[in-house]
C-alpha cells in the first residue's frame, strides 16, 4: 500500500505533453500569442505581465511553472511526501510551480492526509454543558471509588447532586457485595433514590449491582467511557477527600480516624455553587458544630437553585474561555477519529479506522466500528474524519459552479445593458422650456 501510494518523480517532458493536452493552458497560450490579454481567464489576466512560453511549449510565470490541471495533484503528493505541514508544502511549491488556488487545493488535500489526520492535534473541546439541579433532595446520587491509598485500603464516595452531601465508606477489598451492602445501610438513613450515576469499572456494571439496584427500584446510569468529567460532582469531592488525606499523612496522623471530623465540616460549610449547607439543603437544619452560632431561618428553595445556575454558568464561561472551546457541529452519518489508549511513544493519538456516528446525546457520540460494534464517547474524543474527494464530482461541481457564476454574470449584464437603454432614451426625449420670459426694461415704452 505505501509503495502504490508513493508518488512518481515528475519530469519536464511530461509537463510539456501534458501542457499541450490541456484545453485551458493552450487556449492561454493563443491568447498571449495574439496579444489578446482581454481574453484570459481572470486568474490569469491578473499576472499576464508575467506570462510567457518556453521553447519546449511550457507556460511560464515570472520563472515558476504553470502547471497543467492533470499533474496539480501529484504535485501537492510530491511536496507532501514527507508529510510535510501546509506552510512547508506551500513554500516547497511556490518556489517552483503555480496555478490557480493552488494555496486552497494544498490546504484542503493535506486535511484529508490520512497519516496526518491520525497524528495530529485534538479539536478544541466543545463548551461545558453543567448538570441540572434535581428538583428535590436525594433523587440523584453519584458513586465512585477513591484510591488506593498508601495503606491498600480504598473509599466509595457516594453524593448527592442536589445538596451535595457525601457519605464514604474504606473498604479493603472493593467487590460489587461489599458496596452494596454498605448502599443498603446508608438507604437506611436516607431512603432510596431515584437514580445512581457511576463509572465503567467492574464492580459497578456487573450483573449483581445491577440487578440489586432494579430490585431496589433505582435507575442506574454509566458515564461516557474514558470521560470522568461526566461525573464530575463526585469527582470533585474525591480531591477534597485526597488532599484532606494526603495532609494528614503530613502531620504524621493516621487519616481514616480523621474522615468523620473531615465529613461533619464539610456537610456543614455553605457549598460555593448553592450557597447553601448540605445538612441544610437534605435535612432542613444545621448541624451543630465546634464553632458557636444562632439558629438562622432556611432560605427558599427559588434563592437556591438561582445561586446554582449563577455559580454554574460563572464555571461554565469560564472554563470555556480558559480551553478555547468551540462547537464540533457534529452530525449523524459523520465519519470521525477515535481518540486511543496511549500504549507507547510512536502509538497514534487517534484510531486509524474511522467510525460512524449513530446516535448524539448533547455531548455524548455513540458510534459504530467498521465490524458494527457500538462506542460510547465524549465529543472532545473524536474529531471529523477528512476525506479525499472525487477528482469526477470536483469537476462536475466546479463546472456547475461556473455555470451558475456565467449565468449571473449573464443577468447582471442584461440588466446593466436595459438600464443603460433606459437612461439613454430618457436623455434623448426633447422638451419646451417651461421657463417664464419677461421683457426686458429697455424695450419697454414710457
Amino acid at each position: 500500500m505505501t509503495q502504490a501510494q508513493t508518488p512518481n518523480a515528475m519530469k519536464l517532458e511530461e509537463i510539456q505533453r501534458e501542457t499541450l493536452a490541456d484545453p485551458e493552458l493552450q487556449q492561454i497560450k493563443q491568447n498571449l500569442q495574439n496579444n489578446q490579454v482581454y481574453k484570459l481567464p481572470k486568474a490569469y489576466k491578473l499576472i499576464a505581465h508575467e506570462l510567457c512560453i518556453t521553447d519546449q511549449d511550457i507556460l511560464l510565470r515570472g520563472d515558476r511553472i504553470v502547471l497543467p490541471n492533470k499533474l496539480r495533484q501529484q504535485a501537492i503528493s510530491l511536496a507532501h511526501e514527507d508529510h510535510a505541514g501546509m506552510v512547508r508544502c506551500k513554500q516547497r511549491l511556490r518556489s517552483k510551480l503555480w496555478w490557480p488556488e493552488m494555496d486552497k487545493q494544498v490546504e484542503e488535500r493535506i486535511r484529508c492526509c490520512h497519516p496526518c489526520q491520525l497524528v495530529s492535534k485534538s479539536p478544541r473541546p466543545e463548551p461545558m454543558e453543567p448538570t441540572k439541579l434535581p428538583k428535590k433532595p436525594w433523587s440523584k446520587l453519584a458513586i465512585d471509588v477513591c484510591g488506593p491509598f498508601p495503606t491498600g485500603e480504598q473509599v466509595v464516595v457516594l453524593t448527592d447532586y442536589y445538596s451535595r452531601w457525601p457519605e464514604v465508606k474504606i473498604l479493603k477489598s472493593v467487590t460489587s457485595k461489599n458496596i452494596l451492602d454498605w448502599l443498603l445501610s446508608v438507604f437506611a438513613t436516607h431512603g432510596f433514590p431515584d437514580e445512581i450515576k457511576s463509572d465503567n469499572a467492574s464492580y459497578f456494571v456487573s450483573t449483581e449491582f445491577k440487578d440489586t439496584l432494579t430490585s431496589w427500584g433505582i435507575e442506574h446510569k454509566t458515564v461516557t467511557e474514558y470521560w470522568p468529567q461526566a461525573n464530575g460532582q463526585v469527582e470533585r469531592f474525591n480531591q477534597v477527600l485526597e488532599k484532606h488525606i494526603l495532609t494528614a499523612q503530613a502531620e504524621g496522623k493516621a487519616w481514616k480516624p480523621t474522615i468523620p471530623i473531615m465529613l461533619l465540616h464539610y456537610r456543614n460549610t455553605p457549598h460555593r455553587m448553592t450557597g447553601r449547607t448540605p445538612s441544610s439543603l437534605l435535612m432542613n437544619r444545621e448541624v451543630k458544630t465546634k464553632l458557636p452560632s444562632f439558629e438562622q431561618q432556611t432560605n427558599d428553595e427559588t434563592e437556591t437553585r438561582m445561586k446554582d445556575e449563577e455559580e454554574k454558568e460563572k464555571s461554565k464561561k469560564y472554563t470555556d474561555k480558559k480551553r478555547k472551546a468551540s462547537p464540533r457541529n457534529l452530525e449523524v452519518g459523520n465519519k470521525v477519529l477515535v481518540t486511543q489508549k496511549h500504549r507507547n511513544k510512536f502509538t497514534t493519538k487517534v484510531h486509524p479506522d474511522p467510525m460512524v456516528i449513530t446516535k448524539i446525546n448533547g455531548t455524548q457520540i455513540v458510534l459504530k466500528d467498521k465490524n458494527g460494534t457500538q462506542h460510547r464517547r465524549n465529543s472532545s474524543h473524536v474529531k471529523l474524519y477528512q476525506e479525499i474527494p472525487d477528482p469526477e464530482e470536483e469537476i462536475q461541481s466546479d463546472r456547475k459552479h461556473d455555470r451558475q457564476t456565467e449565468s449571473r454574470e449573464e443577468n447582471t449584464e442584461a440588466t446593466q445593458t436595459e438600464t443603460n437603454q433606459n437612461t439613454t432614451e430618457t436623455e434623448i426625449v426633447l422638451r419646451r422650456s417651461t421657463r417664464n420670459r419677461k421683457q426686458p426694461d429697455y424695450l419697454k415704452v414710457g
